[in-house]
């Protein structure tokens, strides 16, 4: 629900002077190279295909959910707390590219965040498998 810019908190920013940042990288591409592989082959979905991150870091693995799907996963995966974003909220301009509309209504994102572990991981990959073999309402 938040479509305003703002900005980090002061506290937070100081949080970020004084971490490891190569080590931040490297689990974030972990984390982002885990859900990719957990999530391949689930039937609805589709991955952007993204596999190499030697320009940056990642901050979401982005993916397609099967046309007019995605809020119906996005809720009923907040019933396993499991918080999928969009981060991308479409622009009242789009409203006649058929492309763009897709993009923005179907791409949906899992936050890669490097304080979670393998196993935090692999229970949203889980959360999201288990909903997407559900019959369709």
């Amino acid at each position: 629900e938040q479509v305003e810019v703002f900005t980090m908190s002061e506290e937070n920013r100081r949080k970020l002077w004084y971490m490891n940042n190569k080590e931040i990288k490297e689990k974030r591409i972990k984390n982002y190279r885990l859900i990719s592989e957990n999530l391949k082959n689930v039937e609805g979905l589709l991955s952007t295909q993204i596999d190499s991150y030697d320009m940056g870091v990642p901050l979401y693995f982005p993916m397609y959910v099967e046309h007019k799907k995605r809020n119906e996963l996005r809720k009923k995966a907040r019933e396993y707390n499991v918080f999928l974003p969009i981060i991308w909220p479409k622009s009242h301009k789009l409203d006649n590219y058929f492309v763009e509309n897709s993009i923005y209504e179907d791409i949906l994102c899992i936050p890669c965040d490097q304080r979670w572990e393998t196993k935090d991981i692999l229970y949203m990959c889980d959360v999201i498998k288990k909903i997407m073999k559900e019959p369709k309402s």
